[in-house]
């Protein structure tokens, strides 16, 4: 678990607005095994958490991918249906081909999905809408719970290091991570915090990953960034007004919750949980 002042930081350095064409198709595969648990732990009918109400050609009247995926998308402006045969009967689809399978679709990839229908035991009579770090962490909390759970690891075989659905959402959180890292974290954007940072005497430490397209791209080691400020407090402001600053990157200073806990909501999911 991250420090509060170290997550204050990757609030906004790791924030976007919407859901980005790149990083949304493996939201979708996310929640979908999500889905996919919930319904094999408590049934179709005892399935209150995750879209409780679709109903499709699946096994017991449940969703297939693509009935999931039209389901719970957002009715907004930008909306279209998912085209159907998208990924069709497989019920566990590597994530990296269903990725690609809705790539390839005809279809804006960037619509996001709607909290109210897919988590409608948490949301569904909501006014007030959750970000997406408020969304993965409620489907990581669902798969925790079942985990927790004596009777459901019973009826998923008693052995969740086997059950594909967990193992698939662990991998896919995982991608989320890198994916959002990438797409926020071009060069310019580097270069912008990096500056602003260095000219208020910050010391600013790069850090390489490997993006999901093989790419290298570099981000700011947050940690290193924290423990080197002279001034810890002064991080927020000078970011802020950063980003604030730049035409390119000022809608990101009105959204710093979009994707700030997907990190700590990867670390909730690959925990040791007991049973009981």
């Amino acid at each position: 678990m991250k420090s509060p002042l170290i997550l204050g930081v990757v609030l906004i350095l790791a924030s976007q607005a919407a859901a980005s064409a790149l990083v949304n198709p493996w939201q979708i595969v996310f929640y979908w095994y999500t889905y996919r648990l919930s319904v094999l732990a408590n049934d179709v009918s005892g399935n209150k958490d995750v879209a409780a109400t679709c109903r499709g050609t699946g096994p017991g009247n449940s969703c297939n991918f693509d009935e999931f995926a039209e389901y719970i998308q957002a009715r907004n402006k930008d909306y279209s249906p998912f085209p159907k045969g998208t990924i069709g009967t497989d019920l566990t689809p590597d994530p990296q081909d269903a990725v690609n399978k809705i790539n390839k679709a005809t279809w804006k990839s960037s619509n996001p999905q709607d909290p109210r229908t897919l988590f409608p035991a948490k949301w569904g009579k909501s006014k007030t809408l959750p970000g997406l770090g408020e969304m993965l962490q409620e489907a990581v909390d669902i798969a925790n719970k079942i985990r927790s759970s004596s009777t459901a690891v019973a009826k998923l075989g008693g052995d969740m290091t086997k059950v594909v659905e967990l193992t698939n959402m662990k991998s896919v959180l995982n991608t989320i991570s890198i994916a959002r890292k990438q797409d926020f974290w071009d060069a310019n954007t580097y270069k912008l915090i990096a500056n602003a940072l260095k000219a208020d005497s910050i010391d600013v430490q790069p850090k390489t990953m490997q993006g999901l397209d093989g790419k290298t791209f570099t981000l700011i080691d947050t940690e290193a960034l924290v423990k080197g400020a002279p001034n810890p407090g002064d991080l927020r402001k000078s970011i802020t007004n950063a980003l604030a600053s730049n035409p390119t990157t000022k809608k990101i200073k009105n959204h710093p919750n979009a994707i700030a806990k997907v990190d700590e909501a990867l670390s909730d999911l690959l925990s040791t949980i007991a049973c009981t």
